[in-house]
């Protein structure tokens, strides 16, 4: 009886101890490091697409813990690109800048994007007749200048968090549809549709940011306007390939 006594005792004195440190606020350190992580709540198993991630945001001066804000909220986003050439040797042949606004659906990503890309010819297509009074060299060296305006679908997952110990990071698939106007230095402009697709990589730093890196590519039929009514179509027609990577700076509102 006597020992019961004692063990309460005991209890009841190391009671408030153990709750003052239990609710002691967490030091500078402990909330930077808090800082670095977006909370899923699931396991690596169960990441799917379109994944919610979960930003906890701190009072670092208070040492107080704030609401967390919850990716699924996001609305809108705005990104900012540049684009380079997929062969670091030949970086600056291809190259570009990009803007794109992106509107949140159900499950996926409604974007407009508009593309400013300059290319030397013999890094985005072949030649096939179109300059028959200039050489070989001439035309492989020739820049092209083309002005993308384009629409499509992306969808966002968070598949990559099961190879990376890091719930900061997702990925974005994309698919898009376009019109592309191509200026040459040797010949008249060319336009057409084409097509785009692209894989990104990305970090999600706060609420409202994200820098990541992307993979493009690009394929378009351009035309340019008839010499001759018997000129054949393929006769004034180029098709333009290119792969690029890209600098990706979002914000979301």
């Amino acid at each position: 009886m006597k020992a019961l006594i004692a063990l309460l005792t005991l209890f009841i004195l190391l009671n408030p101890i153990t709750s003052a440190q239990t609710t002691l606020p967490p030091t500078d350190d402990e909330l930077e490091g808090e800082l670095k992580y977006l909370r899923s709540g699931k396991t690596k198993d169960q990441k799917s697409l379109d994944e919610e991630l979960r930003i906890q945001n701190y009072d670092l001066e208070a040492g107080l813990s704030l609401d967390s804000y919850s990716t699924s909220k996001d609305s809108s986003r705005v990104s900012l690109l540049y684009n380079l050439n997929t062969n670091p040797m030949k970086a600056m042949d291809v190259s570009g800048f990009e803007f794109q606004y992106a509107r949140k659906l159900d499950r996926a990503w409604w974007e407009f994007y508009g593309a400013q890309s300059s290319a030397k010819f013999s890094q985005v297509a072949d030649a096939n007749g179109q300059f028959p009074t200039f050489s070989s060299d001439e035309i492989s060296e020739q820049t092209l200048k083309t002005t993308t305006l384009g629409s499509g679908l992306s969808y966002r997952t968070s598949l990559i968090q099961t190879l990376f110990s890091s719930d900061n990071l997702f990925e974005t698939i994309g698919a898009f549809v376009n019109y592309n106007k191509t200026s040459t230095e040797l010949g008249e402009s060319y336009s057409g549709p084409g097509m785009k697709a692209d894989f990104g990589l990305h970090y999600r730093t706060s609420n409202s940011f994200h820098w990541g890196m992307r993979f493009n590519y690009n394929l378009a039929h351009v035309k340019r306007s008839k010499v001759t009514d018997t000129e054949k179509s393929s006769e004034r027609s180029l098709l333009l390939k290119w792969t690029s990577f890209a600098a990706d700076l979002s914000f979301y509102f």
